[in-house]
This record gives structure tokens, C-alpha cells and sequence, in this order.
């Protein structure tokens, strides 16, 4: 068993602007063939993922993983986008193990890192009495060490194909694991994520980022080590105040990217990229001396990154709802992390809004006030209504604006998100340029804390 392994260069550009951690392109591609599940399988794969990535980040490799999404129209979707904007090679499907031998030979993988699944009674995300954190003890250490993520009843195939392993994580907790490692993990992510779970664990591993679950120590330590403005990666357990007041009071933001998948490749080149932007609106030609009251419609929980990257876009639901386009209506969307995360996904939304279909895209979790063209002057002022099925956006369009629902042709264009840091938005906790979480810096850099809470959607 060895302790930390070789230090590399890192090669990806430096942040700059960026909030969230720059994903060095790749020059190939590899498809790992797995059902992106709970099982030790889907976490060997998103630790080999991770590796892959953080080999090209630091220039020893030129590949890497994509994990298979199955059916699923959203991340095919993305993925068409990302071919034709990183030009990439396609360089063969592989299965979890054969995937782990072409890792193996090329250089990228060391050894591997064992770990004890949980096996605590009670629901993900939640405080389970006695759960076993070795795996994300074994997701921290992956990265330093450059090893695969092996469960314990794996580490015969393990063996198998000549690798060692590197460390035993099943009898290390995360205190131990911060104090012991802190000097070489990121300061710039924070990855919390149920040991359950096996999704952006390759996120995690490709930065370098301390995983952890649960608000006992040493989160809050952790919390108060980040540099000010780090994405929270995932989402944490319990009581959601409870957990987003501690990167609220050091100036982080949570993101709701738990069950997130490829994070690694889609967010890779993103520092360079320019989005389809959305239609605008000029604030001169609104008139102010207009005394009707307006009625929004608006659809929240926009701050959700994973929703917003799956089945947001292409549900019947929601954004892909028959009846929109019927008459105005709002949608909250985390645009500023999409820029970096997944670009694809704010040009799919900008350019059905160019085509002609509404998309009063606001940052989340921004209530947007919109006056519709057919909006009848009203004495009542529904201000943020959210809807939340189409039987009630047909009867609210009938009542408060004067027509159906499928009729009505009216359209409002949409603020144009900008990839820039320090736009200023409201926020739930997700918005890494929200008034509080700025405050929250300035007061980390004189010494202060505040008492700002922020919240999240999971």
C-alpha cells in the first residue's frame, strides 16, 4: 500500500472569471457502456471518469469517458452539442473492466482505493444512523492518489488485472481524512454527496475536491477552508436550512448537481465558449406610466442543475409542455452555472427562444414580473404565481388574461445571460453573484461572518 502518489503539473487553464473549476478538452472520446445506477459498478466507472479527466487536466493523457446515459433524449442531446463543439475523436465503448485495463495502459490509473458500501437503514439524503463514509473518504483520496474507487466485493477483478491497492479507506473517517490531506485537496469545490450515490464522483476526483456528507464535523471546518465563492458539488442530507447555512455564512453556493452525470466532458472548453443568446429586451421601450396591473406566470425551482441538464427540457411537463408557446410565461433557470457546466443546454433554451416559442428565462431564483400584450387591466396582481399543470395555466390564462391558454400568441422576450462573474441576481443559494453570498465574501476577507441564509432546490 503506498501513501500519496506523484505530483503532476496541472495543465488547464487557470480560472480566471470562472466560479467553477476549468475542465482542460479532450483530444478522444471513450464511451463506458454501464446503466448509471446505484451500484459499485456505476461508481467504479465514475472514478475512472474522473481519473481520465484529471489526466488531461494535467497533460498526461488526451482521453475521456463518457458514461453511457442510456435513451435518455436531454444528455443525447448535450452530447450531440459537445461533438461538434469540441471536435473530438470517438474512440470505441468499453465495458466497466475493459474500460479500467485501457486506463490502466495508458498510464492514468495507479492502483485502486478500497471502500465499504453503506449499509445504513433509511431513505437517500437523509441522516441515517450509522452510515459508513469510506467511499467518500475513497472518492477524496482518488484524485492524490490515482486510484479506482473499488468496493470490497470487486477487489478480486481488481487484483485480477495486476493493479494494487493504494489505500484502505474502510476504517478512515473524514475527519482524518481532511487533517491528513487538506494541503493537496481544492479549495475551490466542495463535493457532498450521500455514500449511497455514486453520481459526480468523476467531478469530485477530476478536481481534486474533499467529498463529505452530513453537517457534523469537519464540515463546517471545511466550510470556513474554501477560498470564498466555491461551488458546493451535489447536494447534502437532512434539513435543507441546516445545510446550506454553513456555505451561506462563508460565502459558497450549493447547486443541486447530486444526480448530474458526464459533468467532466460537457463541462470541458466551456471557458471560451459564446452561447446562442437570448432575445433581449430594451428598457427603453417600456412604459413606465402604464398603470395596469401585470400578471406573471412563472415556473421556479430554475436553480436546480441537474433538472435544468435532464428532464427540464424535453419533459411534457415543463419546457416541452404542448401548450407552451400558448401565452407569456417565466422560467427560473440557473444559466450562470449551465454556461460552465453544460453550454448545450442554455443554447438548446436560447435558440427555441429565437425560433419564436417565449422564454422569459430569469436567473434563478429571480420572480419576474411580465406584462402580457393581452393582459386585460386587473384589480387583483398574482406577482410570482407559479403554475405547476397545464389544466391550471389554462384556467389562469383564461381568468387573468382575457384568453386561452392555446390562443394566445403574445410574445416576451428574455433577459440575456451573460457568462460573467458578478451579475447581479437573486438567489436561493445557487447563484455564486447573489448580493448575500458577495457580502458573505467581503465579511470572510475582514474576518466577520454573516447571518445570511441561502437555500437550494433539490
Amino acid at each position: 500500500m503506498s501513501q500519496p502518489g506523484k505530483q503532476h503539473a496541472a495543465r488547464a487553464t487557470p480560472q480566471g472569471s470562472r466560479w467553477w473549476p476549468v475542465q482542460a478538452a479532450p483530444k478522444g472520446v471513450v464511451h463506458a457502456e454501464i446503466e448509471a445506477d446505484l451500484s459499485a459498478t456505476h461508481t467504479l466507472v465514475q472514478s475512472a471518469a474522473g481519473l481520465a479527466a484529471l489526466a488531461v487536466n494535467e497533460g498526461r493523457s488526451d482521453e475521456m469517458v463518457w458514461i453511457s446515459t442510456g435513451s435518455r433524449p436531454d444528455y443525447a442531446q448535450w452530447y450531440a452539442g459537445l461533438v461538434q463543439r469540441l471536435r473530438f475523436e470517438e474512440r470505441g465503448r468499453f465495458g466497466p473492466w475493459e474500460l479500467v485495463q485501457r486506463l490502466k495502459d495508458r498510464g492514468v490509473i495507479d492502483g485502486y482505493i478500497l471502500y465499504r458500501s453503506d449499509a445504513s437503514e433509511g431513505d437517500l439524503y437523509t441522516t441515517r444512523p450509522n452510515m459508513d463514509q469510506s467511499l467518500n473518504v475513497a472518492t477524496s483520496v482518488a484524485g492524490l492518489l490515482l486510484g479506482i474507487l473499488v468496493e470490497e466485493a470487486q477487489q478480486a477483478q481488481a487484483q485480477a488485472l495486476g493493479l494494487d491497492m493504494l489505500f484502505d479507506a474502510r476504517d478512515k473517517d473524514l475527519a482524518w481524512c481532511f487533517e491528513t490531506y487538506r494541503d493537496r485537496l481544492s479549495r475551490n469545490l466542495l463535493c457532498t454527496q450521500d455514500p449511497k450515490v455514486p453520481h459526480i464522483r468523476d467531478t469530485a476526483i477530476a478536481h481534486k475536491a474533499f467529498a463529505v456528507y452530513g453537517t457534523g464535523a469537519p464540515v463546517p471546518t471545511v466550510a470556513a477552508w474554501l477560498e470564498p465563492l466555491s461551488p458546493v458539488l451535489g447536494w447534502n442530507s437532512g434539513d435543507e436550512f441546516a445545510f446550506t447555512i454553513l456555505p451561506t455564512l462563508y460565502g459558497h453556493f450549493n447547486t443541486a448537481t447530486n444526480w448530474s452525470l458526464n459533468l467532466p466532458l460537457l463541462s470541458a472548453g466551456t471557458e471560451d465558449y459564446a452561447v446562442t443568446p437570448f432575445a433581449t429586451l430594451d428598457p427603453a421601450t417600456i412604459d413606465f406610466e402604464d398603470a395596469r396591473h401585470a400578471v406573471a406566470f412563472v415556473m421556479s425551482d430554475g436553480d436546480n442543475v441537474q433538472w435544468l441538464m435532464g428532464s427540464f427540457c424535453m419533459a411534457p411537463d415543463y419546457w416541452a409542455s404542448p401548450d407552451h408557446g400558448g401565452f407569456p410565461f417565466g422560467w427560473t433557470a440557473c444559466a450562470p452555472n449551465l454556461l460552465q457546466l453544460c453550454p448545450e443546454a442554455v443554447d438548446y433554451l436560447s435558440r427555441l427562444s429565437l425560433w419564436g416559442r417565449p422564454s422569459c428565462l430569469t436567473p434563478a431564483a429571480t420572480t419576474t414580473l411580465t406584462a402580457s400584450a393581452n393582459c386585460a387591466p386587473s384589480r387583483t396582481c398574482w406577482r410570482g404565481t407559479r403554475v405547476r399543470s397545464r389544466r391550471i395555466w389554462r384556467r389562469t390564462a383564461r381568468r387573468f388574461c382575457g384568453s386561452s391558454a392555446t390562443t394566445s400568441k403574445a410574445r416576451q422576450p428574455s433577459p440575456r445571460m451573460t457568462p460573467t462573474r458578478g451579475r447581479s441576481t437573486a438567489c436561493w443559494g445557487c447563484s455564486p453573484s447573489s448580493t448575500h453570498h458577495m457580502r458573505a465574501a467581503r465579511a470572510r476577507s475582514s474576518g466577520r461572518k454573516t447571518g445570511t441564509a441561502s437555500t437550494s432546490r433539490s
